[in-house]
């Protein structure tokens, strides 16, 4: 029997980027020519740690500014590349509690919020000279108002995020994002000049061009002069 290495295992850079460390193991060949082939990562059990992420919402905390100058005054030894990075690593710790404190779950935040000032109004309502109402109500505004921000904040810049690394690739989101681009700026009804709504192509077209004949003037029949002689 003569034996050959005719099995081999293919990988490129994205496989070294994610799995740097594993092992090919070739397996008996049974009644087969070929050897079935398992790659076995090793150290499985450790899971990769997810990249930091910036977001924005983080700086509208009152205690950013002070965590962030706090790291950056922090006295470390070495050289000023080595100070920056072991700088940036520390506040890569104190920006995700801050995140896990504050803004973990800004999105059940902001229904409760909206929620509680309901409440309040519809009792303010029913008695609108209640002082404490009213102060409540006060409370509640601007509580909401700051939490509704936040949750619509976040997901927008995840949006911003997703667009920019599927946008390019011309893929089906970027153009489901296009068609609603599109859909947002149509005109879809307009009111005519009894104050009826139109919603035919045709007819919102006769309607724009009234519109604009009545703003810029008609074509008249017959030429007039601009200058009168004296």
């Amino acid at each position: 029997m003569v034996y050959s290495k005719i099995d081999w295992v293919f990988i490129n850079n994205d496989w070294l980027a994610h799995m740097p460390c594993y092992i090919a193991n070739f397996l008996p060949e049974g009644i087969s020519y070929h050897s079935p082939i398992k790659v076995e990562v090793l150290n499985a059990d450790n899971k990769p740690r997810r990249p930091f992420k910036y977001c924005n919402i983080w700086a509208s905390h009152p205690s950013f500014m002070e965590r962030v100058e706090a790291v950056w005054h922090t006295l470390i030894q070495g050289y000023t590349i080595l100070q920056i990075v072991k700088k940036l690593k520390l506040l890569n710790k104190r920006l995700t509690k801050l995140n896990k404190q504050h803004f973990n779950n800004i999105l059940t935040e902001a229904e409760e919020d909206k929620i509680a000032l309901d409440q309040v109004q519809k009792g303010l309502q029913l008695n609108p000279i209640d002082q404490l109402l009213q102060q409540q109500e006060r409370e509640q505004y601007h509580k909401f108002r700051r939490s509704s921000y936040l949750a619509e904040s976040f997901p927008q810049q995840r949006r911003k995020a997703k667009w920019i690394k599927l946008g390019d690739d011309n893929s089906r989101y970027f153009f489901s994002v296009i068609k609603y681009k599109n859909l947002q700026q149509a005109i879809t009804q307009l009111k005519d000049s009894h104050e009826v709504i139109q919603s035919e192509n045709a007819k919102i077209a006769d309607i724009l061009v009234e519109f604009y004949k009545d703003l810029l003037g008609r074509k008249s029949q017959h030429r007039t002069r601009a200058f009168q002689s004296f």
